[in-house]
């Protein structure tokens, strides 16, 4: 017998048996990939090994992380985005993150200058940068300010120049 001595109803059952060999095959590979996305994000494999900083020198290592909301897990760090949070702090220039081998995550960050920090009407402390803008400081960035001379000029002129000038110097000069 040829295959076109075949009933149409036999085609059709082989159709569909085929049909249905697919439709297995496409639900165990779905499966197989989900409960492998499963195990890369809750495994112990998938765990952040360490976080480096650089470049910082008023900030600290953790407020920066924080800042950029670094996740414990590495897969689910997205350079870009955590690049963006960075850049998005009025202290902070320029931000790099780069996921190197062995789940370690590298943060390069380039921060604005800190020329020196004043006191204002309302008992808030602000940075004032080398540009001669200023930044109101947070509660839980005030230790900022050990890194700057307190300046009290009222004055706007006259503080846009001093900026200009302190900006020339080295910022350990400043410091002290």
């Amino acid at each position: 017998m040829t295959d076109t001595n075949l009933n149409p109803n036999d085609n059709l059952i082989e159709k569909r048996k085929k049909d249905n060999i697919f439709l297995y095959s496409f639900i165990c590979g779905f499966i197989v990939l989900v409960l492998f996305i499963v195990f890369l994000l809750f495994s112990r494999e998938s765990k952040v090994f360490d976080v480096t900083v650089s470049g910082n020198r008023y900030f600290d290592e953790q407020d920066i992380i924080k800042t950029g909301s670094v996740n414990d897990n590495y897969f689910l760090n997205v350079p870009f985005l955590i690049e963006n949070k960075l850049k998005k702090h009025p202290l902070i220039n320029d931000a790099k993150v780069s996921l190197l081998d062995g789940k370690v995550i590298n943060l390069e960050i380039e921060e604005k200058k800190i020329v020196g920090y004043r006191l204002t009407d309302e008992s808030e402390f602000e940075a004032i940068l080398s540009d001669g803008s200023l930044y109101t400081l947070k509660d839980n960035e005030i230790y900022l300010i050990s890194n700057a001379p307190q300046i009290s000029i009222a004055n706007e002129d006259k503080l846009t120049k001093l900026c200009k000038n302190i900006d020339e110097l080295e910022p350990d000069i400043i410091k002290q």
